[in-house]
């Protein structure tokens, strides 16, 4: 059973947009 590439790609793309909003976080904590 195969993954289709779509799946990979928004698993990729969310951990993007999670790593973003958790250096946005880890920022507004610094300052």
């Amino acid at each position: 059973e195969t993954i289709p590439p779509q799946v990979d790609l928004f698993k990729a793309e969310g951990k993007e947009e999670l790593n973003r909003i958790n250096e946005q976080e880890a920022m507004s904590l610094l300052n």
